[in-house]
C-alpha cells in the first residue's frame, strides 16, 4: 500500500526535515547492507523482508523537492516492529532458548551471530530517524492546510459566511389611527326623564 503509484502525498521538507532526511539516508543503507548480511547467514526470510522495508525507505525520500508522508510513517512502524522481533531474538539466543545458532557451521555461524547483535541497533536508529522526519513533515502539513485556511478568511471565504448578522434596527411602533365609528340614535328615541326607584329600597 506504502509503494502504490499516486496514493501518496508528498510534503516539502523544511531545512531541518532536509537535514534529518541525510541521518534517514544512512539509516536505509545500513538497513539494505544489513539485509544483505542476514541473507548471508542463513536468515532468507528476514533479509528479504528488510529489503522491502529499505524499499520503503527509498521510495519515501527519493523525490528532493517532497517526501511521502504515508511511506515515512509506514517505514516507522515497519522498523518499530523490527525492534521487537530483534530484541527477542537477541534475548532467545544469549538465553539459550534457541538453538538456530547451532545449525550453521564456520563463517556462516559468526555471520548470523553478529546480525542477530547488531540489527536491533540499525533498527532503533532507522526508527527513531524515520519518526522525526514524519513528525516534521506532519507540522509543515498542519502549518500549509492552517495558513490556506487563514487564507481563506481574508479574502472573505468563512468570514462573511458565519459573521453574526447586524441586529435590525427598531422600527416605531405603528399607532391605532382608526377613527371609532358609532351607530346613530334610531329616530323618534327620547332618553329617560322620569322617577328612578332603586330596589330593595325603602
Amino acid at each position: 500500500m506504502c509503494l502504490m503509484p499516486g496514493g501518496n502525498v508528498l510534503i516539502p521538507p523544511s531545512e531541518k526535515g532536509r537535514k534529518i532526511c541525510q541521518y534517514l539516508k544512512v539509516a536505509i543503507a545500513l538497513h539494505l547492507g544489513l539485509a544483505i548480511f542476514l541473507m548471508l547467514g542463513g536468515r532468507y526470510v528476514d533479509g528479504v523482508f528488510d529489503l522491502l522495508g529499505a524499499m520503503i525507505g527509498f521510495y519515501a525520500i527519493r523525490q528532493p523537492e517532497g517526501y511521502s508522508l504515508q511511506c515515512v510513517l509506514c517505514y516507522c512502524i515497519f522498523c518499530g516492529m523490527d525492534v521487537f522481533w530483534a530484541c527477542l531474538r537477541l534475548i532467545l539466543y544469549f538465553s539459550g532458548a534457541s538453538d538456530t545458532a547451532s545449525s550453521f557451521d564456520g563463517w556462516q555461524y559468526y555471520v548470523f551471530v553478529i546480525g542477530i547483535i547488531i540489527s536491533p541497533f540499525i533498527y532503533v536508529f532507522c526508527t527513531v530517524t524515520s519518526y522525526y522526519l514524519y513528525k516534521d513533515l506532519r507540522q509543515a502539513m498542519d502549518e500549509s492546510v492552517g495558513g490556506m485556511g487563514m487564507g481563506g478568511d481574508e479574502m472573505g471565504g468563512g468570514g462573511g459566511i458565519y459573521a453574526a448578522p447586524a441586529p435590525a434596527e427598531r422600527q416605531p411602533q405603528a399607532s391605532w389611527s382608526h377613527a371609532e365609528s358609532h351607530p346613530a340614535a334610531p329616530s323618534g328615541f327620547k332618553p329617560f326623564s322620569g322617577t328612578g326607584n332603586r330596589l330593595g329600597g325603602n
